[in-house]
């Protein structure tokens, strides 16, 4: 029997190929689509379970509350850990990791005599020796996790880059020279997988820094990991922790800021320390200080749903066309009941027929899969691979298939195997079918979620347009950023006097950071004499023509001057004088408090410059302080006097190459780093501008099919009106206004949904634009276009064919 189904289904399938086709490719490209989102939100969702106790380790996190706001860190004081530790019996494990800055530049040399090989390292990070007792899914090759980093000069490479370094040579005991210091490599491990929220290349040991062997409860330091007991619950350890705090930074703040823990919390302040899974850090946390841009747990939600709703389409197309062609079928139909076939076989049937054509689908779909996977890889810059896939796509793509199959085809199924012969035959069928409400339902449903994603794309553009245009409070054009200008050292002032007079170099500014790099910005407490509170805001160390270079305004005083003695002078932005409550700043001395208990450091503000973005727009401009330094800077900014930038770039790097710094020229475009804050944004509006175009293909090929069966079964009606004197334009409107219609309504029921969302989304920026109504006629208007040149098409060439020949066709 069932092979005779299999005959049955194959020989309808040819005999109707036009509609086979639309509705396999339909098929294949929602499963397509289907198949490699759903790779995509796996690989997202599988970020640091490699871990085997993963469920135990979490992040020690940090709600700062100040007097009137709270900002949140993924960074925290670094004593807290041995605390932690020591206090807290669930805790029963601690481990501490610092990024490096910057890429971190590191020298080896074979022997004496060869030449010293220099490399750079992006990937490099400080950690404490408990770093592999915590994180023990790192298999080492060479040495002792127990004992790889207890030295202060100890040293942990990844595979792949001890085989950069000394080849298949034994790379423990080698030495390497990095930060002026040399370093043993006392360990090789595996490389760590991608899908991890940080990543290393190499662990140098965290006791070669004196700062961490200070004791520190205030300022925010570096990242802490913590193992829970097993079966522990996080909020017991968090409900120690404010006692832990009173215990700890009361003594501090008490010190530093000479009043008590609780008038400290009284004048609005506090630390509220929390616990971050670790498996959730990349899709759910976004603090300030993060290692590195987190994925969006919503976005992969939207993705989700963008996977469902194409392959609704998908389906909405072939039940459409099936629907469409029960007319037809009854008759076959009422043919087979008359010959004895039951229900259950002709249900038996159609269920055959069209889990065959999704068959065929899946298998053209792992085709398609194969072949775009390359180009998908790069839309989200991910490293998908199909043999890390196919243990669960192979069943899942198979049992996918088989339920679109028993979706798609459950309606033709059950309602054309329910036909009475004796109507059917009779020709009656078509005023008591209820298909054609169904059919125009289900194109409204597919024009719905076309119009939809329209939208989105449109919004998501608008707002990455806005975000670029935007008046920042400085100029990003034409501005060359010299990274690692601090490696000169003792030469950094003769490079920087070089570079100005480099032709087509118009001025320089030197600053510890960049604006947008908001993980490192100092973070500073002043308190105005006579407060019993201080403010703590963020800030930059510029020299004097960091100002003029960015082109940034000044509202009040001067900026720094070489001819002033300007070592304790500040300037402060807009928000900094609402925040101290100043009618007149200039000339105020505001006290500078360093949490590690050093001596106060009274400043005079000598100037205000204008409010700037100095964050991403999804933050609201905060206070924001500059203090004074002539020659300690990692960062140069080069403002070149014409777009043409290629020889001043030439010579800045002849110029590097002169100083001997033994470490290569980097460089970078201010503008480019900037727009590296919305990368996120802007790689999802691409993507959802590719989704978009196939759910409308997918949505478009369904519609030629329903146009191309609407002509063909009006083709006597067509014929008739072309007699009776109806012209070629008429019979076109006529076919294709019904769809029109459809259209519109499909846009009126979308323009709610897609107005809540888009506030939604827009209202994650501070700073966005509003949602303009255009957008929604826009929308529609695209729509309707796509679906007049699809429909049109067909009813062209229904409208073109000879009347007399309509006329005589049965």
């Amino acid at each position: 029997m069932i092979s005779n189904f299999f005959k049955i289904a194959l020989r309808n399938l040819r005999k109707k190929a036009g509609y086979s086709f639309i509705n396999i490719v339909g098929l294949a490209v929602g499963l397509t689509v289907t198949l490699l989102l759903w790779m995509y939100v796996r690989s997202e969702m599988g970020y640091d379970k490699y871990h085997p106790n993963s469920e135990n380790i979490y992040r020690l996190a940090l709600n700062r509350i100040y007097p009137g706001r709270v900002a949140s860190y993924a960074i925290t004081p670094h004593s807290y850990g041995d605390a932690i530790l020591t206090d807290i019996p669930e805790v029963i494990g601690v481990t501490q990791v610092l990024p490096f800055r910057q890429n971190a530049t590191v020298t080896y040399q074979p022997e004496q005599g060869f030449e010293t090989k220099t490399f750079e390292e992006e990937h490099a990070v400080v950690a404490d020796s408990n770093f592999f007792k915590v994180f023990t899914a790192f298999e080492f090759i060479e040495g002792d996790p127990a004992t790889a980093l207890k030295g202060a000069t100890s040293l942990v490479m990844t595979e792949s880059t001890a085989r950069r370094y000394f080849g298949s040579e034994s790379a423990i005991g080698k030495v390497v020279s990095m930060q002026g210091l040399d370093f043993s490599v006392t360990g090789v491990c595996k490389d760590a997988p991608e899908n991890t929220h940080f990543q290393f290349d190499m662990l140098a040991s965290i006791q070669f820094i004196p700062f961490f062997q200070q004791l520190n409860f205030m300022g925010f330091s570096i990242y802490q990991y913590l193992v829970l007991q097993d079966g522990v619950d996080p909020a017991v350890v968090e409900a120690k922790l404010p006692a832990l705090v009173e215990e700890y930074a009361g003594a501090e703040i008490q010190r530093n800021l000479d009043q008590s823990y609780a008038e400290y919390v009284a004048a609005g302040n506090g630390y509220d320390y929390f616990l971050q899974n670790v498996e959730d850090i990349y899709l759910t946390s976004h603090l300030e200080g993060e290692m590195r841009t987190n994925g969006d747990i919503d976005t992969l939600y939207l993705f989700l749903f963008i996977s469902f709703f194409i392959l609704i389409i998908a389906i909405i197309n072939f039940m459409n066309l099936a629907t469409a062609r029960s007319t037809e079928r009854a008759k076959e139909v009422g043919v087979s009941k008359t010959l004895g076939s039951s229900r259950g076989r002709l249900i038996g049937q159609f269920l055959t027929e069209a889990s065959l054509i999704s068959g065929i689908a899946l298998v053209l779909a792992f085709v398609l899969v194969s072949l775009s996977l390359p180009w998908f890889n790069q839309m989200v810059n991910g490293t998908l691979s199909l043999a890390d896939n196919y243990s669960w796509m192979v069943p899942t793509g198979i049992g996918l298939a088989v339920l679109v199959g028993l979706l798609a085809g459950s309606y033709p199924a059950f309602a054309l195997s329910s036909f009475r012969p004796a109507v059917v035959l009779k020709g009656k069928l078509e005023s008591s079918m209820k298909g054609v409400q169904l059919r125009n339902s289900l194109v409204v449903v597919q024009f719905f979620i076309s119009i939809l994603l329209i939208t989105g794309t449109i919004i998501i553009f608008q707002q990455m347009n806005y975000l670029r245009s935007k008046d920042l409070g400085f100029d990003t054009e034409q501005m060359i950023v010299v990274n690692r200008a601090n490696v000169l050292a003792t030469n950094l002032l003769p490079f920087i006097a070089e570079a100005e007079r480099i032709p087509g170099v118009e001025s320089t500014g030197l600053a510890n950071t960049q604006p947008g790099e908001n993980a490192f910005y100092f973070g500073a407490m002043f308190q105005q004499p006579g407060a019993t509170e201080p403010t703590t805001t963020k800030g930059m160390t510029v020299n004097e023509d960091f100002f003029p270079t960015l082109e940034m305004e000044l509202v009040a005083g001067r900026f720094f001057d070489e001819n002033f003695q300007d070592s304790l002078s500040m300037v402060i932005n807009e928000s900094a004088v609402a925040e101290f409550g100043y009618d007149d700043p200039i000339g105020q001395r505001v006290e500078l408090i360093n949490g590690q208990g050093q001596p106060n450091t009274p400043l005079t503000i000598v100037g205000v410059v204008k409010d700037f973005h100095f964050e991403s727009l999804h933050t609201e401009i905060t206070p924001f302080v500059f203090t004074y330094t002539d020659s300690v800077g990692a960062y140069l900014f080069v403002r070149t006097e014409s777009e043409d930038y290629r020889e001043v770039l030439a010579q800045l790097e002849s110029t590097w190459d002169g100083m001997d710094s033994g470490s290569p020229f980097q460089f970078s475009f201010l503008d480019e780093d900037l727009d590296q804050l919305y990368i996120a944004e802007q790689q999802n509006g691409r993507k959802l501008t590719v989704l978009t175009g196939l759910a409308i293909f997918i949505a478009c090929m369904g519609l030629l099919g329903l146009a191309a069966y609407t002509a063909q079964q009006r083709r006597k009606e067509i014929g008739v009106r072309k007699v009776m004197g109806a012209s070629l334009f008429q019979i076109i409107f006529m076919l294709s206004g019904k769809f029109t219609r459809l259209v519109l309504i499909s846009l009126v029921l979308s323009i709610p949904v897609a107005w809540y969302f888009a506030q939604q989304w827009l209202d994650t920026f501070a700073y966005r634009i509003g949602v303009n109504p255009l957008v929604f006629i826009l929308a529609g208007v695209g729509a309707i276009v796509m679906a007049w040149l699809t429909v049109s098409y067909q009813s062209w060439r229904a409208a073109a064919v000879n009347p007399i020949r309509s006329l005589k066709e049965d």
